[in-house]
């Protein structure tokens, strides 16, 4: 019998190794290549015809889910999702099954090998099982429990995340673990329209949302995200059964328009979680606390050791009290809190 050959695909070296080592080690399994990122693999797919990939969801460039949507379409094999953001009942498992994933294995926090090892203890069992044709989904019968295949419900509070580019591939995650009815949300990008129609576009196929540029009276409802560029210019949420978005000055003051909007959701009483992502400028912290005074929700991204501090340091300095989240944690912890559940 002819052993089972695995590629390995994650942006750490470290991990990398880790999972090499162990897999390696293990009767009727060899790795037939590694790779760092979706082009890499994409080229190694096509010459070393793995049986089988374990793939990482937060990657540089195309993350985990949209390179396994890619996959699924063009080639499909069974993938083993391995990510920090695959826990069970989150968003971003449920969107991996939904997409075709065999199986999604939770990445070992720590990167000591005998805890690592102990970790993945099983994973070389779901890589022969997998190998054989199963889909292996331990949380199925909780994700019966709602509209489409989902447990997440949400309860209508409206989503806004602010970002910069530094935060566009954090953005893209979070759509990627969206269910199809997910929050009402709004994205305000610090980007031209180019560049933010360019990141929604390749994001096409692989969401289960729909993704729209904003525009005046656009109604902000269930399964929707709008899309706000630096183009459009400065936006307010009109209050109603369904908010409704308003464009109030395409040539407005683009280092106070996440402000403008946060501040007119606390004055319109508008039930709303926001976050600050990834970013330059301090546009969105004042938002926030008047936000917060209002009894929203609020959270800021804290950012890589690569990118710019600007908005994490300015929320520092108001000494806001809200929840400070990591990249691995935003977009589960949305759904988490705007669950009707």
């Amino acid at each position: 019998m002819q052993n089972t050959r695995v590629m390995v695909i994650d942006d750490s070296a470290l991990i990398r190794a880790l999972f090499c080592d162990v897999l390696d080690n293990a009767k009727g399994i060899e790795v037939c290549g590694v790779a760092a990122n979706a082009d890499e693999a994409r080229d190694k797919i096509a010459i070393l015809k793995p049986d089988v990939l374990t793939l990482d969801n937060e990657m540089p460039g195309m993350s985990g889910l949209e390179f396994l949507a890619e996959i699924m379409e063009t080639q499909p094999m069974p993938v083993i999702m391995l990510s920090s953001l695959t826990q069970a009942g989150t968003g971003t498992e449920r969107r991996a099954f939904e997409l075709g994933a065999a199986h999604c294995f939770p990445k070992p926090i720590s990167s000591s090998k005998e805890q690592f090892n102990a970790t993945v203890a099983n994973l070389t069992e779901i890589v022969t099982r997998v190998a054989n044709g199963e889909v292996i989904n331990d949380n199925s019968t909780k994700q019966e429990t709602g509209p489409e295949g989902s447990s997440y419900t949400s309860d209508g509070s409206l989503v806004v995340l602010v970002s910069g580019s530094a935060g566009l591939d954090m953005v893209k995650q979070v759509l990627a673990s969206y269910p199809a009815e997910c929050p009402p949300t709004i994205l305000m990008l610090d980007a031209d329209r180019a560049e933010a129609e360019r990141v929604v576009g390749s994001m096409q196929g692989t969401v289960a949302c729909t993704i729209e540029p904003a525009f005046d009276g656009m109604k902000i409802m269930r399964g929707r995200a709008c899309l706000v560029h630096n183009d459009i210019g400065a936006v307010s949420v009109e209050p109603g059964q369904i908010p409704r978005l308003r464009v109030l000055d395409r040539d407005a003051n683009a280092s106070m328009r996440a402000d403008h909007l946060l501040t007119s959701l606390a004055q319109g009483k508008v039930p709303a979680l926001a976050g600050l992502l990834t970013g330059k400028g301090e546009d969105g912290a004042r938002g926030l606390q008047t936000l917060l005074q209002a009894g929203g929700k609020a959270f800021v991204q804290r950012p890589p050791d690569y990118a710019p501090r600007d908005r994490f340091n300015a929320v520092r300095t108001l000494r806001l009290e809200l929840k400070v989240l990591k990249q691995d944690g935003i977009a589960d912890w949305i759904l988490e809190q705007t669950n009707k559940a």
